[in-house]
């Protein structure tokens, strides 16, 4: 009765050792999968960033796109504005040319008249 009882208790001790073992892995097992768990939330919480990341390069490169169309346009408009302010010259010189031809057909237009007024009271 004693072996059956010391067997007992041997087998009652592996059983409680296999049981503080298992508790013990269930434990260092726990705590692995809660720092996988941080690891991933942390590299999750970079995907989150890089995708940000990806996001602001994305609309940079567009932003940079717009800026490139609105410079050609841009420079486009400066060239029409030197081709009217060329226009614009262009135009005040005739002004100027037909004022000074006008000038010229009153000045003669006057000597027209006193030589014709010179001659008829003569």
């Amino acid at each position: 009765m004693r072996t059956s009882m010391a067997k007992n208790s041997k087998i009652k001790i592996i059983a409680v050792k296999s049981i503080e073992e298992h508790i013990l892995e269930q434990e260092l097992l726990k705590k692995e999968i809660s720092q996988n768990h941080s690891s991933l939330d942390e590299q999750n919480q970079q995907l989150r960033y890089l995708k940000e990341i990806i996001l602001m390069q994305e609309n940079l490169r567009e932003t940079e796109g717009q800026m490139n169309i609105l410079k050609q346009q841009i420079a486009e408009i400066q060239k029409q504005e030197t081709i009217q302010d060329y226009q614009r010259q262009e135009i005040n010189k005739k002004k100027n040319s037909l004022k000074e031809y006008r000038q010229k057909i009153m000045e003669y237009k006057h000597h027209l008249v006193k030589k014709t007024s010179d001659y008829l009271l003569n």
